[in-house]
């Protein structure tokens, strides 16, 4: 094999990294997205059955996460109407729906 088919092989390995890379993306924030809309119906349930404060137990039993995670989840639910839009959608815009916590913009 020679340096220029090294080379060659190198650049398709970037490249099937790329798509894997993004493929993957897509995936992880598809599942935070419906992850979100199941946990913003759970929080209604919960709160509407046994009050506001059980939402953290509710949570701790039965989320593997954090309650930062979760409020995440749900809020990149609230802030995009569609899992489809998150096709193609790189990182940084995937997670910008997400924001800090103190209503400020993401820094990312």
């Amino acid at each position: 094999m020679g340096a220029d088919d090294v080379a060659q092989a190198g650049r398709d390995e970037v490249v099937r990294q790329t798509d894997v890379s993004r493929q993957t993306l897509h995936s992880a924030l598809a599942a935070a997205w419906h992850a979100g809309h199941l946990l913003l119906a759970e929080k209604k349930r919960v709160r509407q059955a046994m009050g506001g404060g059980a939402w953290l137990l509710w949570l701790e039993q039965n989320f593997r996460g954090t309650p930062r995670t979760a409020q995440r989840y749900m809020k990149l639910t609230k802030g995009v109407a569609d899992a489809a839009f998150l096709q193609g959608m790189s990182l940084l815009p995937g997670l910008r729906p997400v924001g800090r916590p103190d209503g400020g913009k993401a820094s990312f």
